[in-house]
């Protein structure tokens, strides 16, 4: 999923490599990037016939199309005729879009046309393309904190992409800064499973970050509210927290706020001017917030 993966864990370097090789697997399955991938057959097959997946594509497809309906398609997997057959983000063929491609290309994006029966999957248009990304690497963490706790491992960090689940003692997780390479602020956590999120416009861009790769399915431009945005949340899945992340750098504060009450999570959002705000309390969920600049 071109991420890179951490995990630091009181347990023993078998049960280690064994949580690599969960990351590894999921890759393998829904990796836009590899032509063998159960995603990639999916895509190939658009508008043609269906592909039997496994249970896990299934799984991963069956929240992603949920966050999609709850966020009425501001989150949608099927934006990957954009971000990959499109601008090409995290290939080599990068490029910016015309007004005529842009309008082209976002016929193809509705998350309403992806059919699940069984462990079918189908894109009813020809040219259509899921794009799990904005999922995947939450899924993975996911995957592997369960992975952990059923092994009985008491403490761990995992790190996918930036990410990132705690759980069994205090960690210091810092927030990136968008502009210069360090860190703007310093979130401290509770003991308890603590999951942290971020996406930025400084993570992936053409040119500059205002062609970054957060891309807004209804006018198929990169979404320009805010720098960076980081969720917090002690309950929800990463899996989800990861697809609302990407969501949630689309829109308002007050839709912020209210998508953040209503599934218990804190927003942390870094806007153009570099104006900091938080959207709810958070103390209830981390120890300490420092910002460092």
């Amino acid at each position: 999923m071109s991420s890179h993966l951490l995990i630091k864990a009181k347990a023993s370097e078998k049960l280690l490599l064994e949580a690599a090789e969960i990351a590894h697997d999921i890759e393998k399955k829904l990796s836009a990037y590899k032509e063998d991938s159960e995603l990639s057959r999916i895509n190939q097959n658009s508008g043609k016939h269906s592909v039997k997946c496994s249970d896990l594509t299934i799984e991963v497809l069956k929240i992603a199309l949920e966050v999609a309906e709850v966020t009425q398609g501001v989150f949608d997997p099927s934006i990957g005729c954009l971000t990959q057959k499109g601008y090409g983000f995290g290939t080599q063929k990068e490029k910016l879009l015309s007004s005529s491609e842009k309008r082209r290309l976002k016929s193809f994006v509705n998350y309403k046309d992806v059919e699940i029966e069984g462990n079918d999957v189908f894109l009813r248009k020809e040219g259509m393309a899921l794009d799990l990304g904005g999922i995947g690497k939450g899924y993975a963490g996911d995957k592997i904190i369960n992975f952990f706790k059923s092994k009985g491992v008491k403490a761990a960090l995992v790190s996918v992409g930036g990410e990132i689940y705690t759980y069994g003692k205090v960690w210091h997780v810092g927030i990136q800064h968008p502009r210069v390479n360090r860190l703007h602020a310093q979130i401290t956590t509770t003991n308890k499973d603590t999951l942290v999120t971020s996406s930025g416009d400084y993570e992936r861009f053409i040119k500059d970050p205002s062609h970054n790769h957060i891309l807004d399915p209804s006018s198929a431009q990169s979404a320009n509210r805010y720098s960076s945005l980081t969720l917090i949340s002690n309950t929800l899945d990463a899996a989800r927290m990861d697809a609302f992340n990407t969501a949630l750098f689309q829109m308002s504060q007050e839709e912020i706020a209210i998508i953040c009450e209503k599934y218990d999570m804190a927003a942390v959002l870094i806007d153009k001017q570099m104006f900091n705000f938080e959207i709810q309390d958070l103390m209830h969920k981390v120890k300490d917030i420092r910002i460092l600049s």
